[in-house]
């Protein structure tokens, strides 16, 4: 089975009577082609009916929708799903003769495009810093989203969608799913979907239809995925509150029109003290997520990429190391540029040592750390200026 819109046009046959059931099709109207011609048996399709006199001018009785072609013992057009017709929406008992087809509708018109909007911690700012205990789909760069209905792609005018994030737990991660209400058929909503862990998704995804979505159902359309850092509230942050070795938390991971989101860290203490014995640690001591930057991705393809520095007051001979590390305490080995400096002078610098880091840690929730170590010498941290880090994520 597979969904026709392409090749679908100058369709139209006649049929006796159809009532409310399947439409059994038999000549197409001259000049037309008929749905054989076209489709093959399970095929679905666009489709519209109206009712005819005997001179072939419509009564103003009509149907549209999504329907199933089927050809086992002669072909006839099942209705799957009614958009519209001069019943209310619903299906029209056709007593008299009637005219099929099949046509494009509005609902189906540039349903390759890219959805508009992104997920959001604000009702009104697609590119918000902050928290909230409501997720939202905010529009962006339009309004428009294309969903499966379960027949064929329709066109969703998404205005805003909103769902409660209230009630879950800390350190929960869930992928978000947009899909049909079946109420209105004409609006998105929100369907959640949690993960086995923070770092592993529990429902599969699936290219179907041209576009990410649920393996286990082709009309939730995947738009990005989320980490709950707390109970029941959604966190977004370039840096947690603007508070010193607080670390940002980029919880909130698009599919769809990412942007380039910054993160940073800061500790803005100074000549803290930092143990001689070779051994890397995080910055000042501190315990992940301080002195880290915290992120997680629903998708691992874009890259993060990583800056740190630190100022030192290095004693004669001492060397001084300075790396970013993923998830430990040791330096990220693949995409490793870290800084090192060697005091063989004759008197205390004070210096500011960097490391850079780029790569794509996978999905699911992860810390970069800024790792400090030292050997040969005293030294402290933190003189002339703060310390920290900065990164960009694409979210």
């Amino acid at each position: 089975m597979s969904y026709r819109v392409s090749g679908t046009d100058r369709i139209l046959e006649t049929s006796a009577a159809p009532g409310t059931g399947a439409v059994s099709l038999d000549n197409p109207v001259p000049g037309y082609r008929s749905f054989s011609s076209v489709l093959s048996s399970n095929d679905t399709c666009t489709y519209f009916i109206e009712a005819v006199d005997d001179n072939g001018v419509p009564t103003g009785d009509w149907e549209r929708g999504f329907a199933t072609f089927i050809n086992d013992t002669g072909p006839q057009l099942v209705r799957s799903l009614v958009m519209d017709s001069s019943n209310s929406g619903n299906l029209v008992d056709f007593t008299s003769d009637v005219r099929v087809g099949s046509a494009p509708m509005s609902e189906t018109i540039d349903t390759s495009f890219v959805p508009g909007g992104r997920l959001s911690v604000s009702a009104t700012n697609p590119v918000s810093d902050g928290e909230s205990d409501t997720l939202y789909y905010v529009p962006y760069f339009h309004d428009d989203i294309p969903l499966f209905n379960g027949y064929g792609l329709q066109k969703i005018h998404a205005s805003s969608t909103s769902i409660s994030v209230a009630d879950l737990p800390a350190n929960s991660a869930y992928d978000v799913f947009g899909y049909i209400s079946s109420a209105s058929k004409s609006t998105m909503s929100l369907e959640l979907s949690v993960w086995t862990d923070p770092n592993t998704r529990k429902d599969g995804l699936i290219y179907a239809n041209g576009f990410p979505c649920k393996a286990s159902d082709f009309t939730r359309r995947y738009l990005g995925s989320f980490y709950m850092g707390t109970d029941g509230l959604l966190q977004d942050w370039n840096n947690y509150q603007g508070i010193t070795q607080n670390p940002s938390k980029r919880f909130l991971s698009n599919l769809y029109n990412r942007v380039r989101r910054d993160c940073f860290m800061f500790d803005s203490a100074v000549n803290w003290s930092i143990p001689n014995n070779n051994q890397w640690r995080v910055i000042h001591g501190a315990t992940p997520p301080q002195g880290c930057l915290e992120i997680f991705r629903g998708m691992g393809d874009d890259l993060v990429e990583i800056n740190g520095l630190i100022n030192c007051s290095l004693g004669v001979g001492g060397v001084y190391y300075v790396a970013i590390g993923l998830d430990s305490n040791s330096p990220i080995e693949e995409s490793l540029i870290y800084g090192t400096f060697n005091n063989t002078g004759n008197k205390t610098l004070n210096i500011g040592v960097s490391c850079s880091s780029y790569g794509r840690p996978g999905i699911g929730y992860h810390t970069f750390r800024l790792l400090e170590r030292l050997t040969g010498a005293t030294a402290t941290g933190g003189s002339d200026g703060q310390s920290g880090m900065s990164g960009v994520v694409f979210a």
